[in-house]
């Protein structure tokens, strides 16, 4: 890699999506659309008679529409900073694959430098998978691995992969799973300024909750060996607790695993575990309790017909695992928590995604007869 060593001056402005740089970039249709190619999203198919427990869609507060999946291909492309926000060519942030947590994008931290990094050339093509939350177990199973499909399946050739700095021992695990080296990738650090010859886009999407049926049947695919060596484990009834999780703990934890033992239920922790060991685990469970939270996106790896009882603050309830459950032909059952007053007085959906959750055991206890666990 060459590296130049003169400051550049961060950009000023932004573009609110990958599209619009492309339709700036190139005004001509046909040029454009060699550049920027959408992905077709899968129709979402539920069918409301599969659930003993009825769901209606518009209960998922945060629902929305699905996102789009496109790729995109800027020549000359920056990747900045251990985010890896993306600036274009003209200096310009583009900020959905760019995002920071909680901030708005006109408050991004790239606006904030008085000079960026010496640039470094990167030739050849390097793929862009970084994303805030990808320490995150969900959002590495879900968004980076599967954009990694996503390019493999399009059939483009990849020189070097860009991805936020790793921090967990799954990241590593299930990059070995897939056979991608680790010459083959760039971990993006405070100090990364990189100008890639031809940069490869593809967006984070799984962060709106929607998930697209072939991303389960990829992950499915790809780590089937570790499924197919399940064997029962731990037990067949597992509650999956997030009492070493940094927020949205179960508040009455010690009553809900009370109860859920006398059922036969075992508590585990899925940060004890390997990946391969919570695949073989997930696999060979009958029943799956939870609170919301990642851990619960290895039901991904569950056999059809799997029961799944999900747990939620009033304050945060999202579709992500009805979703995978529908997909994967599972048995889904939700419980919302008590309702209870939000310690921070001023909205702010960081408060929202963080609140604890305190479960009412009597409800807990008809859902369990309901699902047939009692």
């Amino acid at each position: 890699m060459e590296r130049w060593d003169e400051g550049i001056a961060p950009p000023r402005d932004f573009y609110n999506s990958t599209e619009d740089w492309a339709a700036a970039a190139y005004p001509d249709q046909k040029s454009a659309a060699g550049m920027y190619r959408k992905c077709p999203v899968e129709p979402f198919r539920y069918d409301p008679g599969r659930f003993q427990q009825p769901i209606d869609p518009s209960m998922w507060t945060m629902y929305g529409e699905p996102l789009p999946y496109y790729i995109a291909f800027m020549p000359n492309g920056r990747v900045w900073g251990e985010n890896g926000a993306v600036i274009s060519p003209d200096n310009k942030l583009v900020w959905d694959v760019s995002h920071e947590m909680y901030r708005l994008p006109q408050e991004h931290s790239v606006f904030e430098q008085e000079y960026l990094p010496p640039v470094t050339r990167l030739p050849g093509t390097a793929a862009l998978l970084t994303y805030v939350g990808n320490s995150n177990y969900f959002f590495w199973m879900f968004d980076v691995l599967a954009r990694m499909e996503l390019l493999r399946r399009e059939g483009i050739a990849v020189d070097k992969y860009l991805i936020n700095q790793k921090r967990q021992p799954f990241q590593d695990e299930t990059l070995a799973a897939l056979g991608v080296t680790p010459d083959r990738l760039i971990e993006c650090k405070s100090d990364t300024h990189i100008c890639a010859s031809n940069l490869v886009i593809t967006p984070p999407v799984a962060y709106s909750g929607h998930v697209q049926k072939w991303v389960c049947d990829f992950l499915r695919e790809r780590f089937a060996g570790w499924r197919a060596a399940a064997s029962g484990g731990k037990g067949e009834r597992l509650y999956i607790s997030r009492s070493g999780a940094r927020y949205r703990h179960v508040r009455n934890e010690e009553e809900v695993v009370a109860l859920l033992e006398r059922h036969g239920f075992t508590r585990i922790h899925c940060e004890e575990y390997s990946v391969a060991e919570q695949v073989r685990l997930f696999a060979s469970a009958q029943v799956i309790v939870a609170p919301h939270g990642a851990g619960l996106a290895n039901i991904v790896f569950c056999r059809p017909g799997t029961k799944v009882i999900e747990f939620f603050s009033p304050h945060w309830v999202r579709q992500t695992y009805w979703m995978i459950s529908c997909h994967c032909d599972l048995d889904y059952y939700y419980l919302i928590g008590r309702k209870r007053k939000l310690v921070y007085d001023v909205w702010s959906i960081r408060y929202h995604i963080e609140d604890d959750i305190v479960v009412d055991l009597k409800r807990l206890a008809g859902l369990l007869k309901l699902a047939g666990c009692a």
